[in-house]
């Protein structure tokens, strides 16, 4: 009897473990299911503190939640993004403003469907660094000098003409030579050139490995407030899908909103995706997002770029958004 009854208690126990693993391993063909079911976007980004809100949403989850999956493509500025985004090698565009301006001014229909960062006095990332033991001391010594810029027809381009501009000086008066943010440190150190204009974490990174000095934080010189960048994305398919972009958009909204207000989960992301230390990332300078397009900054943007002879008028890009 005793030994009928000990029969039957692991016959029960034995059931009792095969109905767990069956349970496990639905569950997890489920979750296998429900993560091939997130619905990728490629976006092309550049890796510099602007691009914080997309690490977190990623980090965080944001992302999934909205059932999403990020794949990134990382490309060396705005302009090459935008190629890549009309030709459908990328869904999303991380860029500068001015970059989108140009594009929609040619043609080209693709409207940004989040904020982004914005430069201020109290949040400045764009600075033109040289050599500490430069004779560059101030503008006028720019003339005939060799100056980095990430890349033409941008808005580091806008407000570098801008910026000489304001002291009676032009493009002509100098070289400007396009050189991808990552390398600019290493350009100025090896004498490729005199100059960079170069964004956050690569003011610090000069800072702490190449021992730079500031000349000038151009962009707060020319302006007290810059839309800065965005993501866009092609007309056409924000028309064929637009819950898709909502939601992308909705995610990056949520995440700036968090970078806006914790700085210590800004910089806990920057290390795995921008190459810093987490120690250099302790004292990286952090923009402030937007969590919308900021129309009136874009409009002002156009101003500029028709003196600056980027644009001959102002675009319908604004008029378009939401």
């Amino acid at each position: 009897m005793n030994i009928l009854v000990t029969r039957r208690r692991r016959l029960v126990s034995v059931a009792f473990i095969l109905v767990i693993l069956v349970a496990m391993i639905f569950i997890g063909i489920f979750s296998t299911e429900n993560k091939s079911n997130l619905d990728h976007i490629k976006v092309g980004y550049i890796p510099i503190t602007h691009c914080i809100p997309l690490y977190i949403a990623i980090e965080k989850g944001i992302f999934a939640r909205e059932g999403i999956k990020v794949d990134l493509i990382a490309l060396p500025g705005g302009p090459k993004i935008l190629e890549a985004l009309i030709v459908g090698e990328v869904d999303v565009g991380f860029s500068n403003v001015v970059s989108v301006i140009l594009a929609r001014s040619n043609g080209i229909k693709m409207l940004p469907i989040a904020g982004g960062a914005i430069e201020t006095n109290a949040n400045k990332d764009h600075a033109i660094l040289i050599k500490k033991d430069s004779a560059i001391s101030s503008a006028i010594d720019l003339k005939g000098k060799k100056i980095a810029i990430n890349s033409r027809q941008n808005i580091d381009h806008l407000m570098i003409k801008a910026y000489l501009d304001k002291h009676a000086l032009t493009e002509s008066h100098v070289n400007l030579v396009e050189i991808p943010f990552p390398r600019m440190n290493a350009a100025l150190e090896g004498g490729l050139v005199d100059a960079i204009a170069t964004v956050e974490p690569f003011i610090t990174l000069g800072f702490k490995e190449y021992n730079r000095k500031i000349l000038t934080h151009n962009y707060i010189e020319v302006r007290d407030r810059t839309f800065v960048t965005t993501f866009a994305v092609m007309e056409r398919n924000l028309q064929s899908n637009p819950s898709r972009y909502k939601r992308f958009s909705r995610a990056i909204k949520e995440a700036s909103k968090i970078a806006n207000h914790d700085a210590d989960i800004s910089r806990s992301v920057l290390p795995a995706y921008t190459g810093i230390t987490p120690s250099l990332a302790e004292d990286v300078g952090l923009p402030y997002f937007s969590p919308l397009p900021d129309k009136t900054n874009i409009i002002q943007t156009e101003e500029m770029m028709i003196t600056q002879g980027f644009i001959r008028q102002n675009t319908d890009l604004v008029s378009e958004l939401e």
